[in-house]
């Protein structure tokens, strides 16, 4: 009973809607990352998935279309986490004040010229072009790198805004956002598909569909993020 009625007190109440605003692009983000292991699945499909005889070890190794997602998501994940601790924040720090917020916005950034890459992929494929899959493993990196500053820095700005008694309440809504952020591709996809169930869609549409989509997302959250003002909780 003493946690719903601290729920309610109107300052918490207040802290929730505008955390919960910030979320609303997270859930954009997570419609568009997930798709690295559908959309751009199909598309690795496309793409010449043989490893250069050069590459020690897996040298003339054939990549399965599931191992972009799979293998090179979490690997870069391991590799961009201390890199950019340790080197690619301390060096934006030096350009400008490094905010929560800003990295997020940075992240949004990302993505969309993630999906841009892969966008532009598709349009060389579909002109005919034979592409490697490598173009592909590096828009996972700049998908990675979007990952590390949205997901992972969301999950610090939600905890140090949250008020002490709903940190809990703050980490679940951030994990609804992954789910809606599914729920939302699903329902663009179903708007976007015919009586046959092909996409409306054709060639590299779709794609640029996303990234544009995305970039929309990314221009409205550099409007409204300077807006926001940070929360001082006594959070000890």
């Amino acid at each position: 009973m003493a946690y719903f009625k601290d729920l309610r007190r109107k300052e918490n109440l207040w802290a929730l809607l505008k955390i919960w605003c910030i979320f609303s692009f997270v859930i954009l983000f997570w419609a568009l990352f997930d798709q690295i292991g559908t959309l751009w699945q199909v598309q690795a499909r496309e793409l010449d998935r043989i490893i250069p005889q050069w590459v020690p070890l897996w040298g003339g190794y054939e990549l399965l279309p599931a191992q972009v997602s799979a293998v090179f998501n979490p690997l870069f994940i391991l590799l961009l986490v201390p890199l950019f601790s340790k080197f690619i924040y301390p060096m934006l720090e030096q350009v400008t004040m490094l905010t929560p917020l800003k990295k997020m916005g940075i992240g949004l950034w990302l993505m969309v010229l993630a999906f841009a890459l892969v966008s532009i992929i598709e349009e060389l494929l579909v002109g005919g072009h034979n592409l490697h899959i490598s173009w592909q493993i590096v828009a996972c990196l700049i998908l990675t790198a979007s990952e590390v500053m949205v997901s992972i820095t969301c999950l610090e700005f939600a905890y140090t805004q949250s008020p002490k008694s709903m940190k809990s309440l703050v980490m679940a809504l951030f994990l609804l956002t992954v789910s809606l952020g599914n729920y939302l591709t699903s329902a663009i996809k179903f708007l976007l598909t015919d009586s046959r169930g092909l996409s409306v869609l054709e060639g590299a549409q779709e794609f640029w569909f996303w990234t544009l989509l995305m970039a929309g997302g990314a221009i409205l959250y550099s409007f409204l993020s300077p807006r926001y003002k940070l929360s001082q909780w006594e959070n000890g």
